[in-house]
């Protein structure tokens, strides 16, 4: 009996050395994970951030143009040195749409004037990016088109006759947000990513389903505020039922809970790249204590079985 005591003792202390290095393990592997998530997220945000000012630039140059402020000085109706601007950095940038608004927010030249759905002759002076242009600002605007109905990333720029005059006009550059939303599908081969504009309104995704879907749940001044700027759409803006457990961790409607994510994107102040990635990614295979429970079992019963065998043969060698 003695012997069996020893043994034992010998196993559990065995197991709870086998359970410290296994909750040890459990621990930096989650670590480890959750280190590599923090950082693709901010890598992310700043990859997003990079893109937009890229563009913007671009915009500036394409305001700075003369053919643009002396066509919006000129009382001719001939808009065919606008239109060769306006075409030729629609091209090379590869924008949907390059369009000049005058000091009224009227459309009077585009480089989609010929297409179906066409720029030419709308006034957009309730968009804020014509309203930021107008005031001397560089605009920029992730929404869905009021003309076209579809998601754009919009920027803009006053165009003046000379440096700190009143702007003449406004031109903007209108892109397509999907290589944007590629290079984000690209860095994320798991998990779900969001990019979230103003009251949390998904604007880009890897996870289709949740397109043009509130973050939280909406209060009605907040619904009421995306019904007045219409900037995604009119709606509706379906929650997608997430709750926070704390800042670390949400939870679905499914009861699926996630490790969350957010980093903000400088270039677009109340906008911010989020993951969400499955909480059961971070969990080690084998609970250290479904493990240890098992091995301190499993190693009783072999303990008390070989004592048994040396007790049987020991009482066979005595009767003899």
């Amino acid at each position: 009996m003695k012997r069996l005591m020893v043994l034992i003792c010998s196993l559990a202390g065995l197991a709870g050395g086998v359970f410290f290095l296994l909750t040890s393990y459990q621990e930096a592997h989650r670590r480890i994970i959750e280190q590599e998530s923090a950082l693709r997220t901010a890598l992310s945000a700043e990859s997003v951030s990079n893109w937009l000012a890229e563009n913007m630039r671009a915009t500036r140059t394409i305001a700075g143009m003369s053919g643009l402020s002396g066509y919006l000085l000129s009382d001719s109706p001939d808009t065919a040195p606008a239109d060769a601007i306006l075409d030729y950095f629609q091209t090379i940038l590869e924008a949907e749409a390059c369009y000049l608004m005058n000091a009224e927010g009227l459309t009077v030249a585009a480089s989609n004037r010929a297409a179906p759905v066409s720029f030419l002759g709308h006034n957009y002076a309730f968009r804020p990016y014509f309203q930021e242009a107008m005031a001397g600002k560089v605009g920029l605007y992730l929404a869905v088109g009021i003309t076209s109905n579809q998601r754009g990333i919009y920027y803009s720029y006053p165009v003046r006759r000379a440096e700190g005059e009143r702007p003449l006009g406004v031109v903007a550059v209108k892109f397509s947000p999907e290589p944007l939303e590629q290079k984000i599908r690209r860095r994320f081969k798991d998990g779900i990513v969001l990019l979230t504009g103003p009251h949390g309104i998904v604007f880009l995704t890897n996870f289709d389903a949740l397109l043009y879907h509130s973050l939280w749940q909406l209060s009605p001044e907040e619904k009421a505020a995306l019904e007045q700027t219409q900037q995604f759409g009119k709606g509706p803006w379906r929650w997608t039922g997430l709750e926070k457990r704390n800042d670390r961790c949400v939870v679905d409607p499914a009861g699926t809970q996630y490790v969350f994510f957010q980093k903000s994107v400088a270039e677009a102040p109340g906008w911010h790249v989020v993951y969400l990635q499955d909480l059961k990614r971070y969990r080690f295979p084998v609970r250290p204590d479904s493990f240890v429970a098992r091995v301190i079992g499993g190693s009783v019963l072999i303990a008390v079985a070989l004592n048994l065998l040396v007790f049987y043969f020991a009482s066979k060698e005595t009767a003899a």
